[in-house]
């Protein structure tokens, strides 16, 4: 499967991690493709510089030691993407979508309202629960 991790999940890894978020990035690496696009890595490094300048070395120590897919979003038309209560958050999911992956993890309650068959939205402890039994 395809799975692309929001920006929220990559700060909580690389900054904060605990044992379940570390097998759940070692999982996906291991059995998956990690899709990491434009948009996710820029909101990543904009949030890292912006909320916590002084880890920006682990934050980038991180993403350099990333195995991923990378994907560069064409976000144009806002209109053609399911609504989203931030409207900031429209771009990343355009992304997902662009990139057809399978499963977007987030822990944005944005996120929460969002229905659709692909990519399903997964909260982490939904996919360490359906996909790490």
């Amino acid at each position: 499967m395809r799975v692309m991790l929001d920006a929220n999940v990559h700060i909580s890894i690389a900054l904060f991690s605990t044992p379940n978020m570390s097998a759940l990035l070692k999982d996906i690496q291991n059995n998956h493709i990690l899709v990491l696009s434009d948009c996710v890595l820029k909101e990543v490094l904009d949030t890292a510089n912006r909320k916590f300048p002084n880890r920006l070395v682990e934050m980038n120590t991180y993403i350099n030691n990333l195995q991923y897919e990378y994907f560069n979003s064409n976000y144009d038309d806002p209109t053609i993407y399911p609504t989203i209560r931030d409207y900031k958050d429209v771009p990343i999911f355009a992304s997902a979508i662009q990139a057809q992956v399978d499963l977007f993890i987030t822990g944005d309650k944005d996120f929460d309202e969002v229905r659709m068959d692909r990519p399903r939205i997964l909260k982490p402890r939904q996919y360490h629960d359906e996909f790490m039994k």
